[in-house]
């Protein structure tokens, strides 16, 4: 559980889908600190953009342990995520982990949640010391940052350069190389 210096942690907020920015402005309105990571999505015509929720129907908010009773009762709260009927904390290095993404300016989008993979940590730029998962190479790396309590993942493609290995991969990662004159794999 990762509580601060002042008793409070994070928490996943299950909301009804399509009022995350509601409930986040309702939170902060309670004088809560909210969380929503959004992404931008272009249309075809790339022309218009739009901001999306990374977690589609959960904000993150910060609050203390059993302090939940304003928490339940801001319209659009569905629940506090946790198990067995008890809220648990997301861990304080995730949060940090999305907060360092949204900020970066890279692009990045939702992605299924993965446990298998070889872990990795940004070594240089404004994602410098976040820790993911490795999910592919085709001239970028896409480290996958996911929150375990939720299930959820955000995928965020950086340059080959900036990308570390931390260990060993936890199965066998399938390396795709791709030649002009046709196409070969490689499985380690």
């Amino acid at each position: 559980m990762s509580v601060s210096a002042v008793g409070t942690a994070w928490f996943a907020l299950y909301v009804k889908s399509k009022t995350e920015e509601q409930v986040s402005q309702h939170l902060r309105y309670k004088g809560y600190e909210e969380f929503l990571p959004l992404y931008k999505i272009r249309f075809t015509n790339h022309t218009v953009e739009k901001q999306k929720p990374l977690f589609p129907g959960y904000i993150f908010c910060r609050l203390s342990p059993g302090a939940n009773g304003l928490i339940i009762t801001t319209p659009g709260v569905i629940s506090i995520v946790g198990f067995g009927g008890k809220p648990m904390p997301v861990e304080m290095r995730e949060i940090e982990a999305l907060k360092k993404v949204v900020a970066s300016g890279f692009q990045s989008e939702p992605c299924k949640f993965l446990s298998v993979g070889e872990m990795v940590r940004v070594e240089d730029g404004p994602l410098a010391g976040v820790a993911g998962i490795l999910i592919s190479v085709r001239g970028q790396y896409r480290l996958v940052i996911s929150v375990a309590l939720m299930g959820r993942s955000v995928a965020v493609e950086l340059s080959r350069s900036t990308v570390k290995p931390l260990g060993a991969p936890k199965q066998s990662v399938q390396w795709r190389c791709e030649f002009a004159e046709g196409r070969s794999a490689h499985t380690e």
